[in-house]
């Protein structure tokens, strides 16, 4: 349930405080970035099951030194991807949108959220892994607690009713 309310909530306060073209571009980009995001979700359902094993077999060792090698291979590959579409958003937005110009600055911030997202998925499968099951739903419903506040904070403009005036980035919170 967390995870689904944070996948969706940056839409629904898009929508709820701009328009649905903002929307539109945002999930145009999101999507560009989301093939990425698949690479490291394969990578850490096949993290479970060793991290799983070695935990049976009280290899503290094995469970560090997967640890830091997952990290750093899943680094390596994703770096470059991210960095990529950064540095060339406005090609990928021209050839893969055609003309969603205002897309462009979407896609130069949202792989560093991809990025992140890639390099914690180790530790959430370590987590799961050794049976530390409230520790990872802890993180989950921090980073649901993080993701949800940090939206209100940059997609709006204001909040009327309590005459609050926030960073309005539109989808580019």
């Amino acid at each position: 349930m967390s995870i689904t309310i944070m996948t969706n909530i940056d839409k629904v306060l898009i929508q709820l405080f701009w328009s649905s073209e903002e929307v539109g571009y945002y999930s145009a980009a999101l999507r560009l970035c989301l093939f990425i995001n698949m690479f490291t979700l394969a990578v850490g359902s096949l993290l479970f099951p060793t991290f799983s094993s070695l935990n049976a077999n009280k290899d503290i060792r094995g469970i560090k030194r997967l640890l830091f090698q997952a990290e750093r291979y899943i680094s390596m590959i994703v770096f470059p991807m991210v960095f990529g579409l950064f540095i060339l958003s406005k090609p990928v937005v021209f050839i893969l949108l055609s003309d969603w110009k205002p897309a462009i600055p979407i896609l130069q911030i949202l792989p560093f959220f991809v990025l992140f997202s890639a390099l914690e998925r180790p530790f959430q499968s370590h987590f799961l892994g050794i049976e530390k099951i409230k520790i990872a739903r802890n993180r989950v419903l921090m980073m649901v607690i993080l993701n949800f506040s940090l939206n209100l904070i940059l997609i709006p403009q204001d909040i009327k009713s309590l005459n609050i005036s926030l960073a309005g980035l539109g989808a580019r919170g």
